[in-house]
């Protein structure tokens, strides 16, 4: 019986402990924010984790929502930043130059341990009106 008792006291000791290995990455802010309207193009995609990323796993891509508009390309690949080599808490893809119009940005986070984590978001870069001549 002694045994038993063994068995379940670990058990259920293994159920207390949190275990930060198992958790999976989350996004705590991102630039542009999500929803945001932009006045001209971000240089960049820059999303903040609250914990270490795994570098070589981790994607972002950012998709045309126009229609019938082609994605625009990345110009470097995803970058981790904001920690030690190979694993920090910040992603970043530098983009080119966006025209205006609607987008959507489609990320990946795997942490060391393996666990991924994903989501999507929206933002949009604003027509500009063209240079009103002055008025004299």
């Amino acid at each position: 019986m002694s045994r038993c008792w063994r068995t379940l006291s670990c058990l259920l000791l293994g159920l207390a402990i949190p275990a930060p290995v198992l958790a999976h990455a989350m996004l705590e802010s991102s630039e542009p924010a999500a929803g945001e309207r932009l006045r001209e193009s971000p240089p960049a995609i820059v999303l903040h984790f609250d914990q270490a990323l795994e570098a070589a796993d981790c994607t972002i891509r950012v998709k045309s929502a126009e229609p019938g508009r082609s994605d625009p390309p990345a110009t470097h690949d995803v970058e981790v930043v904001d920690g030690t080599a190979g694993a920090g808490t910040t992603l970043r893809l530098v983009l080119p130059t966006l025209p205006a119009g609607r987008y959507r940005v489609l990320w990946q986070a795997i942490v060391p341990d393996g666990h991924r984590t994903s989501g999507d978001y929206g933002f949009t870069v604003e027509r500009t009106a063209p240079d009103q001549p002055d008025a004299d």
